[in-house]
């Protein structure tokens, strides 16, 4: 996991969210969360010692929360 680098501007890895899609930030709203965005950003080596950085992010519905 060493090409896993801080996520550009402060971006969360684990952002989660209520039904109507705000962010969850308090820890006594947990029983709101209904998803999850999970950032990534990788740095891979470029050629000529530049690296080039990518942010990968993907939405995970969480099915059966909430009932």
């Amino acid at each position: 996991m060493e090409k896993v680098i801080a996520n550009p501007d402060g971006t969360p890895v684990f952002t989660f969210l209520d039904n109507g899609d705000a962010a969850i930030t308090n820890n006594n709203d947990r029983n709101q969360i209904r998803s999850v965005i999970l950032t990534l950003t990788v740095e891979e080596p470029a050629g000529l010692k530049n690296k080039v950085a990518r942010t990968y992010s993907s939405r995970v519905r969480l099915r059966n929360i909430g009932l």
